[in-house]
């Protein structure tokens, strides 16, 4: 068995400045540069092992530029405190953070010593047709900033962070101005021109001579960044427990990605795993299981110990062998592609990288009732779900259960011309109580009968030892199947949580929408506590929780990946008069 970890970093949202280093290839990687003009180190950080990404093939006829803008924050020691990719195509931004695990730096210097620094590097990617060597030829990208806009204009942005326009070059190459396509604001030119005193191009080219020419381009756009202490110090692993492979799904040989994003608290325990995304979910909580035994010694401040939000991504592969991937998605053929509107038609079908399985209907498992349903789901180009329908449901609570469980998978968007288009994609599952598929574990179906047959052995948690201490608290996703004017929602779930700890049997107690109540029901089934005691014995504890769903755009912060809300070291679920509070 072989179980690759990747390099952890905090989960942070950065930002800086920069003047690139060429490379007569496809791919351009910029040397560091500085957000601020003042106090920034002598000497920059310089790479150990290069950043290396490689253009994705399925993007080698995409005839327009993107780039990706890497921001890190190094501490004196070399050790990652941020690192973050952004980019306005998901294609471009996997593929340079999949070379993230390679990619090592020395730190900067300041009078001859080793400082923490904020950097920042861009990844260039010209199309073939800007080749350096061609008589006609579109314009190339040279050098590239992010666009560093107020706080205020951060606020407004909220999730629209990016925007395109239409740059117009002289025949030297040098900006002279520029369209933004809507919706954004003409607010924020005033922020791109002094970005674009920064960039480089070189000019088309027709007949072998330079020539004016417009260029489609997008801009990033981000806050200031915060100062970084100068005595600040990351997290450091000193116990490092190896997940094991399921046992189960050994035969398949499949590999698995689990990424988790967690809290380093100031005595170095974990806090809070949660899966930011998985391509199978049957490794899901040997991941979380193994991580929470992990032992840090913590981050600090001035010496002072302090809470830390880090991530890491765990592979897995059994006995080192390649194996076969979780989860796939079949291209359509050109005769299915032909009946689908040619707004949705793609070259490149999606690639999945946050996969979930439903949750079974409560009262349909306790009936013995199985059946079949089909969900149909729009992917955006960001590669999140932007829309779905039930097209088919033996009952329409299957529906609803792989609809939420639908709600949740993210993707490489599916591409068009190399550009990231919004697809239709199909997912249908088989509600048995077979358990082949792990949708029902054994466990499961011991509990249920359990709660029929002797329902006074289940501990109310109210009569326990102590407040069930979660664990691992993972907060459900706004579900898109409300109607847009619809903002607000609320749920409320009943569940059992096993002698283990592990949260089993979720059922919807009321809900103010159903996509509310099997949202809710979906996020958890996830969920991980101590071991509920009752008289000092392990017991099964019976639970409600209240949710409260809010639609709120998140003004942009930190986080990579979906956003979770980590519970306090010592916090217990709210009863009774408290509510989970779920925004969008």
């Amino acid at each position: 068995m072989n179980i690759l970890l990747r390099r952890l970093g905090l989960s942070a949202l950065p930002l800086l400045f920069f003047v690139p280093r060429l490379a007569a290839q496809e791919v351009t990687i910029g040397e560091p540069g500085w957000f601020e003009s003042e106090g920034v180190p002598d000497t920059p950080p310089k790479s150990r092992r290069p950043l290396r990404p490689s253009l994705p093939r399925e993007l080698r006829k995409n005839e327009e530029i993107g780039y990706v803008i890497v921001t890190q924050c190094l501490d004196a020691r070399g050790q990652v405190l941020v690192l973050e990719a952004r980019s306005e195509h998901p294609w471009y931004r996997r593929a340079v953070f999949d070379a993230f695990d390679d990619w090592k730096m020395a730190p900067a210097m300041l009078g001859g010593k080793p400082v923490n620094s904020w950097f920042w590097v861009s990844v260039i990617f010209n199309p073939a047709s800007a080749s350096a060597d061609l008589p006609e030829a579109t314009p190339r990208l040279l050098a590239v900033t992010p666009v560093i806009v107020s706080p205020a204009m951060m606020k407004k942005l909220r999730e629209n962070t990016t925007a395109w326009g239409t740059v117009s070059l002289d025949s030297a190459g040098a900006p002279q101005c520029v369209a933004l396509e809507a919706p954004a604001s003409e607010k924020l030119l005033p922020f791109i021109d002094t970005a674009l005193k920064h960039w480089r191009f070189a000019p088309a080219r027709k007949g072998g001579q330079t020539v004016a020419a417009d260029i489609r381009i997008p801009f990033l756009f981000y806050p200031p960044i915060p100062p970084v202490a100068g005595n600040q110090k990351p997290p450091r692993v000193i116990k490092q427990i190896t997940p094991e492979y399921p046992y189960a799904m050994r035969q398949s040989g499949l590999v698995a990605e689990v990424t988790l994003s967690f809290l380093v608290n100031v005595k170095g325990g974990v806090t809070n795993p949660v899966v930011i995304q998985s391509n199978n979910p049957v490794f899901d909580q040997p991941a979380i299981a193994a991580l929470l035994q992990w032992k840090f010694e913590p981050g600090t401040i001035d010496g002072q110990p302090m809470n830390t939000p880090m991530t890491v991504p765990i592979i897995f592969s059994f006995n080192g062998e390649p194996g076969t991937e979780a989860v796939s998605v079949t291209r359509s053929s050109r005769r299915q592609q032909a009946k689908i509107p040619e707004e949705l038609r793609y070259d490149v079908a999606p690639n999945p990288r946050n996969y979930s399985l439903p949750v079974y209907p409560y009262s349909l498992l306790r009936e013995g009732k199985t059946g079949k349903a089909i969900v149909l789901f729009q992917i955006g180009p960001q590669g999140r779900v932007t829309a779905l329908k039930i097209a088919e449901a033996a009952q329409p609570e299957f529906g609803l259960a792989l609809a939420a469980a639908a709600e949740t998978y993210e993707f490489d968007p599916g591409l068009k011309g190399g550009h990231p288009v919004s697809t239709v994609l199909k997912t249908e599952k088989e509600f048995t109580t077979s358990r082949s598929d792990n949708l029902v574990v054994a466990e499961d179906l011991a509990l249920l009968r359990r709660e029929k047959k002797k329902p006074e052995t289940i501990v109310e948690a109210d009569r326990l030892d102590a407040p069930l201490k979660p664990l691992s608290r993972k907060a459900p996703v706004f579900p898109v199947a409300p109607p847009a004017e619809v903002d607000h929602g609320e749920a409320v779930i009943e569940l059992l949580v096993d002698e283990s700890g592990r949260a089993r049997l979720p059922r919807i107690i009321s809900a103010t929408d159903l996509a509310f109540g099997y949202a809710a029901a979906q996020a958890v089934a996830q969920w991980l506590f101590e071991a509920p005691k009752c008289g000092g014995k392990a017991t099964v504890a019976r639970l409600r929780v209240p949710f409260e769903f809010k639609r709120e755009p998140p003004v942009m912060g930190t986080g990579v990946g979906t956003s979770h809300q980590p519970a306090n070291e010592d916090s217990s679920i709210p009863l009774a008069g408290e509510t989970n509070h779920v925004n969008k």
